[in-house]
């Protein structure tokens, strides 16, 4: 690989597949992979990001906008619900680390998709959560049960 693309490569704000166009930018136009001059299959995979999860419907356009190349398929309804799981546990990460308004509006977004899978009517769910309140309390006394 030449200086250019290395230094093209790592330059890149993402690795993904918008890392790969710094190829074309190659001045040797060396043989290699595909319409990648001189990038042996080895490096490819090393540089392209494998992702295998769930994304919002948008994405894949910001993606190609960007110049990039989405590899995408749809899930069926089994892997669909394992990766709305999988997004919520994500999400929720994100908000344990991060503390802000945008990543719980992520945690509400992946809710909202699985009461939309799970066809949860999300007035019954207000409805549990205000019984439950009315019965049980809230958080807001901030109790801390240390034994029982």
């Amino acid at each position: 690989m030449c200086q250019g693309c290395v230094y093209k490569a790592v330059r890149s704000p993402l690795l993904s597949p918008l890392t790969l166009a710094a190829a074309y930018h190659c001045p040797f136009g060396l043989r290699g992979v595909g319409r990648f001059p001189h990038w042996s299959k080895l490096m490819l995979s090393m540089i392209m990001a494998k992702y295998n999860k769930l994304v919002r419907d948008k994405i894949p356009e910001y993606i190609k906008s960007k110049g990039g190349l989405p590899i995408i398929h749809i899930a069926g309804d089994v892997e669909y619900w394992e990766k709305l799981k999988e997004k919520l546990q994500e999400e929720v990460q994100e908000f344990l680390e991060a503390e802000n308004a945008e990543e719980m509006a992520d945690i509400l977004e992946a809710i909202d998709a699985i009461c939309d899978f799970k066809k949860f009517d999300k007035k019954e769910i207000e409805s549990i959560k205000n019984k439950k309140a009315k019965d049980r309390g809230k958080f807001k006394e901030k109790i801390i049960l240390e034994e029982s």
